[in-house]
């Protein structure tokens, strides 16, 4: 039987259970006013992260990922030096636990954007194979759900405190490690992370065979890094959707770990894969809007683009 091998691309982060309370009850105040706009222009790595040029801890010119599927900001130990400021904790990565430190930072840059004084978590994102080389920090929801963001495929922007409605629009709903979304397959609701991180939708395995779906033919895989090779399987189906936009292309189904079984997830949502040229999340209001369809052929080729290294850049 032919095996397809994938690179990894999956990142999804998110904070073990000793964590004392659930992040999004921890959201710090407004970076500045609601009514303050800020444009930042992004860069993909892999194809499909998302890459922001910023500073901190006087490092100029660093790379952060931004992504909306990790709970709290993460800055690598060998781009800020501080002192631990409080509790350590597990950061998991699928099957990875990670130990990150507390720590205050007195100031954060990303593009025109300046975060004073906050809390993030030193660790050594190294042992996160899904990261490239380089990466300064992993900007999280501790930040990002500050104010509205739209992430703006077009113009390859991410605009902060915007809050237009997009055509289509469905409900965002709060849980433990973030922000989801109920999908319907057919008539059966399915749970989705906003993440990102991730390139395809990727499904639950376990929690998929327990729901009244039938799954369409899958092909056998493996998703494979530097640390692990994971069995996954790989389909297509336009049976999906999302408010009135359906779901489709290539989608993986693997057995995933949660930190967090109540919150019920089914698995993980790309904003890419809504195919849309502009995707506003309005925290304040609780909505996932999306519109335009002009770029997405060429967001398509765009997720096949080699693995780029920002070491030396």
């Amino acid at each position: 039987m032919h095996l397809k091998t994938f690179r990894s691309a999956l990142f999804f982060l998110f904070v073990a259970a000793q964590f004392p309370i659930s992040l999004p009850a921890q959201l710090a105040p407004n970076v500045a006013a609601q009514e303050t706009r800020y444009e930042i222009p992004f860069e993909y790595t892999d194809g499909h992260l998302l890459v922001v040029r910023g500073s901190v801890g006087g490092r100029k010119n660093l790379q952060f990922l931004v992504d909306f599927g990790t709970t709290v900001t993460l800055l690598d130990r060998e781009f800020v030096s501080t002192q631990q400021a409080g509790e350590t904790l597990q950061v998991t990565h699928f099957s990875n636990n990670i130990t990150s430190a507390e720590v205050m930072v007195n100031q954060l840059e990303l593009g025109t954007m300046t975060i004073p004084s906050f809390r993030a978590y030193l660790t050594d994102l190294s042992q996160i194979p899904a990261i490239p080389q380089g990466i300064a920090g992993v900007i999280g929801l501790d930040l990002l759900g500050r104010q509205s963001v739209m992430v703006d495929f077009a113009e390859r922007r991410l605009v902060f405190g915007s809050v237009s409605g997009g055509e289509h629009k469905i409900p965002l709903l709060k849980c433990e490690v973030g922000y989801a979304v109920d999908a319907q397959w057919k008539s059966t609701p399915v749970k989705l992370a906003l993440s990102t991180g991730v390139d395809q939708v990727t499904l639950d395995r376990d929690r998929m065979r327990i729901k009244p779906i039938k799954m369409p033919s899958l092909k056998q895989g493996v998703m494979s890094t530097s640390l692990t090779v994971t069995p996954i399987s790989f389909f297509e189906t336009k049976e999906l959707r999302l408010s009135n936009t359906k779901l489709e292309g290539q989608m993986v189904l693997r057995k995933m770990g949660w930190p967090y079984p109540g919150d019920e997830l089914d698995g993980f949502l790309p904003l890419l894969a809504l195919n849309a040229d502009r995707v506003t999340i309005d925290f304040e209001h609780g909505v996932l809007s999306w519109e335009g369809t002009k770029l997405a052929k060429a967001r398509t080729r765009q997720t096949n683009v080699p693995a780029q290294s920002f070491t030396n850049r």
